[in-house]
């Protein structure tokens, strides 16, 4: 299966079921991300890339930094699709839903595409797994650190590196990463000049206030 680099705007296809199945390994995932049950509903259907994932943040060890990538630079969010988390009991977290480009294809222009029927979805379905055991569940946010790694080398540099790859791609104009990076420059100047106390409200403690709220409401 040739890979396809995507970039935001881009238009694409959910690749069929038996497509995808052939790159996921015996526990349903590729280079370590999962594709989760939540998102067979959108096999064969179009969608529009949204951004390229070039970095995101993982629930880490203190000891660890939070920021890293996918070693492949592979993944991609299309529209503002989200897990409902139906396959894992109801989750109601709302994970943004990560896609390998190996899972995508461009619209052939043929016919509008048309979701995959449950008779096809049946050997994927039984490939994918919910549950790492008894106790813990699996899907892409709880293995996110497992497919991901830390940047490499100075992490300055990867922040330039990055800033330019996102204008490349569409994610940011050359004017937003401007604005950000003159924000960033601003909040350290502050920070050396007057220290934290402008993070700071007014008061001493949280403040506390009771509600008195009652069941169901």
């Amino acid at each position: 299966m040739k890979r396809r680099t995507f970039f935001a705007g881009d238009r694409v296809v959910v690749r069929s079921p038996d497509e995808i199945l052939a790159t996921l390994d015996a526990d349903g995932t590729l280079d370590g991300l999962p594709f989760m049950p939540e998102m067979l509903a959108w096999c064969g259907k179009p969608f529009r890339v949204q951004r390229r994932v070039e970095k995101t943040c993982v629930d880490a060890e203190v000891h660890l930094d939070p920021k890293r990538r996918f070693p492949a630079n592979d993944v991609v969010m299309l529209d503002d699709l989200r897990c409902d988390g139906a396959a894992h009991d109801g989750c109601k977290r709302g994970c943004r839903v990560f896609w390998k480009e190996a899972w995508l294809r461009p619209p052939d222009g043929s016919k509008p595409p048309a979701g995959a029927g449950a008779a096809a979805l049946g050997p994927l379905r039984a490939r994918l797994k919910t549950k790492a055991d008894e106790k813990r569940y699996s899907c892409q946010s709880t293995d996110l650190l497992k497919a991901t790694e830390t940047f490499p080398g100075r992490q300055k540099l990867w922040s330039i590196r990055i800033a330019l790859r996102e204008i490349r791609n569409g994610d940011h104009s050359f004017l937003d990463i401007v604005r950000f990076f003159a924000l960033w420059f601003m909040q350290r100047l502050r920070r050396r000049l007057a220290g934290d106390s402008w993070l700071r409200g007014p008061h001493k403690k949280t403040p506390h206030q009771t509600l008195g709220l009652a069941a169901g409401e």
